[in-house]
C-alpha cells in the first residue's frame, strides 16, 4: 500500500446490554433493516422509506378501500363519509410519497 492511498477507519464496535437485547431485535425486526441500516438510519435519520411501515400503510390504505366499497355495498356511504376516507386516501398516499 503506498502512502498516498488514504486507510479505511477503524471498526465501531457497540455492545447492547443485556436487558436491552430483546428490545433492540424487535425493533430490528419492525424496521425492516439490517441491523447495520437500523442503527446508520438511528444516527443519521437519512432512509426515509422504512420498509416495515411502507407494508404497513399500503395494508390500511388497503383496508380503507374495503371500508369505503363495504360501506357503499350496504348504503351506509354518506357523503360526509365518502370525504372523510378520502382524506385518509390522501394522506395515505403522501405518507407513501405517492400522487393521488
Amino acid at each position: 500500500m503506498s502512502e498516498d492511498t488514504p486507510k479505511r477507519r477503524p471498526k465501531i464496535s457497540y455492545r447492547i446490554p443485556k436487558a436491552r437485547e430483546t428490545e433492540f431485535d424487535a425493533l430490528v425486526e419492525m424496521s425492516g433493516l439490517t441491523q447495520n441500516g437500523f442503527i446508520t438510519d438511528a444516527i443519521f435519520r437519512r432512509n426515509r422509506h422504512n420498509p416495515a411501515q411502507q407494508v404497513r400503510l399500503v395494508q390500511i390504505l388497503d383496508e380503507t378501500a374495503r371500508i369505503k366499497a363495504n360501506t357503499q355495498e350496504q348504503g351506509l356511504c354518506s357523503e360526509e363519509v365518502a370525504r372523510e376516507l378520502m382524506l385518509i386516501r390522501t394522506a395515505l398516499m403522501a405518507l407513501l410519497g405517492r400522487r393521488t
